[in-house]
C-alpha cells in the first residue's frame, strides 16, 4: 500500500517538471508571448502646415512576431497608418484653418499595435506649425502707438501687415502739420540696425524734431528674424539664408501711404543705422525709381549689394563713418565694402568731381568727435556724394539727443541733404 502511494507522488512530481519544462505536449509557446512596444522618444511632434507626412511610429515585438497598426482617439480620422508606421494626415492640414477636434491645430490621437495576442498602445500629438509662404498679403492696420504699457506717443502709430508670407510691423510718425496743411509731405524710412527694433531708433535717432519742423511723414520699419541667428535683420546681401523680400516690403509700404495719405512720390528717401545703412543702399541700387536719396550711418554696400547694383537715376548718397568703428570698420570687412570703395562707386555712377571739397569738423568739445566732411559735387543732374568721417565715432548714431555730445547730430544733416533733392536731382 505505501509503495503504490509513492509510486502516485513520483508519478505526479514527474508530469510536474514535464510541465514546466514543456514537454509532453502539455503547454504552448503562445503562454510566454511578449507583448509588442513602441519607442518613440517623444509623443510630440511637430509638422509643418500643407504636407501629408507626419512621422514614424517606431515599434516592435520581442518575439519577432509580425505587427499591424490601428488608430483612435479623438482626431484619428484625420490620419492614416501604413503597415511600416509611416503615419500621414488624409487631407494635408492647414494651419489657418485647422480640422482638429477642438480647432487648436494640436492632433490628438493614438497608435495600438497587435502581435496577433497582445496589444500596446500609446497616445500621440500633432502640433500644426504655420508655413508662412502661404499667408495672404494683409494691408496695414493702425493703432496708436503706446510705450510703458500706457503712455500713448502723439502723432505715432503702430502699424501690423502681412506680406510676402512674413508678419511685418513698422511706427509711423505723421506730423500735425502735414494734416494741416494739407501739402504733398516727403516720406523717409529709418531702419534699425542688425539686432536691433524699430522703436529703439524711434527713440535714438531725433528724427521727430527734425519731422514736425519741416513737415515730412517717418516710418520706422522693423526688420524680421534671421533664422540662423534668431536676430532681427534686413535682407541686404549678407545674410546669404534669408529669405526676406524687404524691396518689396518697403514698396508695400509707399503704396499705402500712397493711399491714405496726402504724399510726395518724388521725394522719398532712406536712411538707417549699420545693416539699416546697408539696406538703404540696397534700396538705392533695386528700388531707385522710388527713392531719391539716401543716407548710411555706419553701413557700407554688402559685396553682393555692390556688384548687382543698378540704379536708374543720379542718386544722391551720403555715408557718416567713424575712424573707430570696429563692427563695420572703415576698412572693410568680411562680405562689407571698404567705404572709399563705396564712395568711389556712387562718385562714379553719378559722374561727380573725382576731388572732393573738404570741410573741417571742429572737435568743438575736445573729445576726438571732430572730423571732415568731403562733398563729391559736380554731378549729374546737380546730386551731390557727401562722406562725414569723425575721428572718434565708433558703431554709433551721432546725435544731440541723449547724454553723449556729437559734433555733428544725424538727423539735421541727413534732412539738410535730402531736403535738396527729388527723384529727378536737385531741386535748387
Amino acid at each position: 500500500m505505501q509503495n503504490n502511494r509513492l509510486r502516485s507522488y513520483f508519478f505526479i512530481l514527474a508530469l510536474f517538471f514535464l510541465s514546466a519544462c514543456g514537454g509532453g505536449g502539455g503547454g504552448s509557446p503562445s503562454d510566454n508571448n511578449l507583448a509588442p512596444f513602441i519607442t518613440n522618444s517623444s509623443t510630440d511632434f511637430n509638422v509643418k502646415e500643407n504636407q501629408t507626412e507626419a512621422f514614424t511610429v517606431i515599434a516592435g515585438d520581442p518575439d519577432g512576431d509580425a505587427i499591424s497598426f490601428s488608430l483612435s482617439g479623438t482626431d484619428s480620422s484625420k490620419l492614416s497608418i501604413n503597415s511600416s508606421g509611416d503615419l500621414s494626415f488624409i487631407s494635408a492640414p492647414d494651419y489657418e484653418n485647422p480640422s482638429d477636434a477642438n480647432t487648436d491645430n494640436d492632433y490628438e490621437f493614438s497608435v495600438s499595435i497587435f502581435d496577433g495576442s497582445l496589444t500596446a498602445s500609446e497616445g500621440f500629438t500633432i502640433t500644426i506649425t504655420d508655413d508662412p509662404s502661404d499667408n495672404p498679403d494683409t494691408d496695414p492696420t493702425c493703432g496708436v502707438y503706446i510705450v510703458d504699457g500706457d503712455i500713448a506717443i502723439q502723432n505715432a502709430e503702430q502699424c501690423e501687415m502681412t506680406r510676402g508670407g512674413f508678419f511685418r510691423e513698422f511706427i509711423q510718425y505723421i506730423p500735425q502739420s502735414i494734416n494741416e496743411n494739407g501739402e504733398n509731405a516727403p516720406i523717409v524710412f529709418v531702419m534699425h540696425g542688425y539686432t536691433s527694433y524699430d522703436d529703439w531708433i524711434f527713440n535714438y535717432s531725433n528724427f521727430q524734431t527734425q519731422a514736425d519742423e519741416h513737415g515730412f511723414i517717418l516710418i520706422y520699419p522693423q526688420g524680421t528674424i534671421y533664422q540662423p541667428t534668431g536676430e532681427t535683420h534686413w535682407n541686404a546681401g549678407w545674410t546669404p539664408q534669408s529669405t526676406t523680400d524687404d524691396i518689396d516690403y518697403i514698396d508695400s509700404i509707399i503704396d499705402y501711404l500712397d493711399g491714405n495719405y496726402l504724399v510726395n512720390l518724388k521725394r522719398i528717401y532712406s536712411t538707417g543705422m549699420s545693416n539699416g545703412g546697408m539696406m538703404s543702399y540696397v534700396l538705392a541700387c533695386q528700388l531707385s525709381y522710388r527713392i531719391a536719396g539716401i543716407a548710411s550711418v555706419t553701413g557700407s554696400m554688402a559685396n553682393q549689394t555692390f556688384d548687382e547694383c543698378d540704379p536708374k537715376h543720379p542718386m544722391p548718397v551720403m555715408q557718416i563713418h567713424g575712424a573707430m568703428d570696429t563692427i563695420v570698420p572703415y576698412e572693410g570687412r568680411e562680405n562689407r565694402k571698404p567705404i572709399d570703395d563705396v564712395m568711389e562707386y556712387w562718385v562714379n555712377y553719378n559722374g561727380c568731381n573725382m576731388t572732393p571739397s573738404e570741410i573741417i569738423i571742429e572737435d568743438n568739445d575736445e573729445d576726438g568727435m571732430g572730423g571732415a566732411l568731403s562733398v563729391y559735387s559736380g554731378c549729374l543732374n546737380d546730386v551731390s556724394v557727401e562722406l562725414y568721417y569723425l575721428h572718434g565715432l565708433g558703431h554709433e548714431w551721432p546725435s544731440i539727443k541723449g547724454t553723449r555730445v556729437f559734433d555733428i547730430d544725424s538727423a539735421s544733416v541727413i534732412w539738410e541733404f535730402f531736403s535738396k533733392y527729388d527723384v529727378y536731382g536737385s531741386m535748387e
